[in-house]
């Protein structure tokens, strides 16, 4: 998906996320690299199917913790950055409604710090 196709702005990270498979129960870990409101993109170790649904916890900060956020597998590909590793396109679903309204806060808080020079590339 071209970034003129996105509904909400992404902001670049590399944070450490847990990730529960409903389906087949079995826990994964990966490096998310980048977050919006809809959703995020993870390289991992792990092999998913699309449409695999999961529950996500990461921490953005520490006032942005989040716990059993749920999203599907919506794109696979290779991604140079993680060589190796698979990359997915995980897009929440059902999100509680303060939840929305805070990943585009810390999204807004991290693109205004790199249109400031205050942050190079990934947070």
């Amino acid at each position: 998906m071209g970034i003129e196709q996105r509904q909400y702005p992404r902001a670049l990270v590399k944070v450490e996320v847990a990730m529960y498979d409903i389906v087949d129960h079995r826990f994964a870990y990966g490096t998310m690299t980048d977050i919006s409101a809809g959703g995020m993109g993870v390289a991992t170790w792990e092999t998913f199917e699309l449409h695999t649904p999961l529950s996500l916890n990461f921490e953005l900060a520490p006032k942005y913790v989040f716990t059993k956020v749920p999203a599907d597998v919506v794109i696979m590909r290779s991604h140079t950055e993680f060589e190796g590793r698979n990359f997915y396109g995980l897009q929440f679903h059902h999100l509680d409604p303060l939840l929305k309204p805070t990943l585009e806060t810390f999204v807004n808080y991290v693109m205004g710090k790199l249109v400031q020079g205050q942050i190079k590339g990934n947070l």
